[in-house]
C-alpha cells in the first residue's frame, strides 16, 4: 500500500538520485515532497 511513509522514502531516494547523478544539470535538484492524489487502486497493479 502506498502511504505517507512510502512518499517520504521516495522523496529521500529521489534526492539521492539527483545528488549522485552523472548529469551536472540535475545535481543541484532536490525533491520537496511526493504526494498521492489518486486512490491506491490507480497506482496498484491490476490482477
Amino acid at each position: 500500500m502506498l502511504d505517507q511513509d512510502f512518499c517520504a522514502f521516495l522523496e529521500y531516494e529521489i534526492c539521492k538520485a539527483f545528488e549522485h547523478s552523472e548529469n551536472d544539470q540535475v545535481k543541484g535538484f532536490w525533491c520537496d515532497g511526493v504526494f498521492l492524489n489518486q486512490p491506491d487502486s490507480y497506482y496498484s497493479q491490476s490482477l
